[in-house]
């Protein structure tokens, strides 16, 4: 087998990788999609079935483990719902969800000292909205300023300039038999 025949099988194979890995996304979308209609349904047994085959797959899904904590959380199975919202947070120590979730299910099992730990940290992650509210005023009528708070934003470009510049100078070529180190090969 040539070269190109190698590369040919080598770009079928990629081609069939990249193939079943959008058909199981497909797979997982429509699990996900069957998680939420049984959620909405309160068939919460089937949701976390479905929840748990996703996460078969994708393990460090944070935002299927989210919602099969809440599933267990609305179930009453308190320490389920802690376990499943720790795992959470080992994805992404500041997940508002994870950290709500857990301050529920401590004070669903009767510790106040934690639940209120985990409301703190919910507190302290959450957006502040009342600043929201004080800056807007200013935000409205500085967009430069705005557009700099947010965390994704483009910067405008420069004016490219007019003026027209000179070419820049073209160095010759360095003969061979030249014994010469400087710049302009003289």
């Amino acid at each position: 087998m040539g070269k190109g025949a190698i590369k040919r099988s080598l770009i079928a194979a990629s081609t069939w990788v990249l193939l079943a890995n959008v058909v199981a996304s497909g797979a997982e979308l429509i699990t996900l999609e069957k998680a939420n209609q049984a959620y909405r349904e309160g068939k919460y047994e089937e949701a976390a079935t479905h929840l748990q085959t996703v996460l078969a797959q994708y393990p460090r899904d944070r935002v299927a483990v989210n919602d099969l904590g809440r599933i267990f959380f609305l179930q009453r199975k308190y320490s389920d719902s802690i376990a499943a919202s720790q795992r959470v947070l080992g994805i992404d120590p500041e997940d508002l969800q994870a950290h709500y979730n857990l301050m529920l299910s401590y004070q669903g099992m009767g510790d106040p000292d934690k639940a209120k730990h985990e409301q703190q940290l919910y507190l302290r992650f959450k957006a502040d909205e009342s600043a929201q509210a004080l800056t807007g005023g200013y935000r409205q009528t500085h967009p430069e300023d705005n557009n700099e708070r947010q965390l994704i934003h483009q910067h405008e470009s420069a004016p490219a300039e007019t003026t027209s510049a000179k070419p820049a100078r073209r160095l010759p070529a360095k003969r061979a038999s030249s014994n010469h180190s400087s710049p302009d090969g003289e």
